[in-house]
């Protein structure tokens, strides 16, 4: 970093030629200090020092994160909620740089540091999306057939409604940032998609069952019979589609 001076000075830091954080310091060994990026202030903390010291930042009065920092600039960086240690990774940045977490070589989230530990899930929210675009499928499918025999495809309809909302839900939870980054939402995401996809593997061996056992050589009009292989199509792709993500989920789960 270029400092202009020790105590209440200004000072950059830049990676090579770039600048990439901006701030005013208090001084230097467990001084308060804040971090600017342009006029807007990204984060206010207490620094024990420079070099692997202890570090913590605070939204307004709320802390977010806290951590051993083993540098400025590109360092190994470990984060803890309490005493669970949370997150690894590098850190390329101080104040909103771009951030990944590893643990050991695998990466297990990205996001965009500003003062608040906020992730980004492309993928999980993604799946969701097809997972609510072919679950409305099943049931639209389902409602366009004279729904016989009633028990099995009752509970097929209840079923894809069922999980159809929720999982719409859940998604509006997450892209809301409800979830603050914290371990108990993993773990309630990974068991409701672990049952989820219990759920509609039974519900898709159902459907799959009323529509064998209907024959459409019986029959002049063929399309209750075709509606019911579409739905089943989708049922079992959707049913695919929330093992996947409960397999993300468990993923996500071991990662905290």
């Amino acid at each position: 970093k270029q400092c202009g001076g020790v105590g209440g000075a200004v000072w950059r830091c830049r990676r090579g030629s770039v600048e990439v954080s901006e701030g005013q310091c208090g001084g230097v060994g467990g001084a308060v200090w804040r971090c600017r990026r342009g006029s807007v202030e990204v984060s206010e903390g207490q620094c024990g020092g420079v070099g692997g010291a202890v570090w913590r930042c605070r939204t307004g009065s709320m802390e977010v994160l806290e951590g051993q920092c083993g540098g400025v600039g590109g360092a190994v960086w470990r984060c803890w909620r309490g005493s669970v240690e949370v997150s690894e990774g590098q850190y390329g940045g101080v104040g909103g740089a771009v951030w990944r977490c590893r643990r050991g070589s695998m990466e297990v989230l990205e996001g965009q540091y500003g003062g608040a530990g906020h992730i980004q899930c492309p993928v999980l929210f993604l799946n969701a999306e097809v997972l609510n675009v072919f679950g409305a499928a099943v049931w639209i499918l389902v409602a366009c057939t004279k729904v016989v025999p009633a028990n099995p495809q009752a509970y097929v309809m209840a079923v894809s409604l069922f999980c159809f909302i929720a999982t719409f839900i859940w998604m509006m939870m997450f892209l809301c940032g409800a979830h603050h980054n914290q371990s108990s939402w993993a773990t309630a995401d990974m068991v409701y998609h672990c049952a989820a996809s219990l759920l509609y593997l039974s519900s898709s061996v159902l459907l799959a069952y009323v529509t064998v056992v209907i024959s459409p050589f019986s029959q002049v009009n063929f399309t209750p019979y075709k509606l019911n292989v579409s739905a089943v199509v989708f049922s079992f792709w959707t049913t695919l589609q929330y093992i996947v993500h409960a397999a993300l989920s468990v993923i996500r789960w071991k990662s905290f």
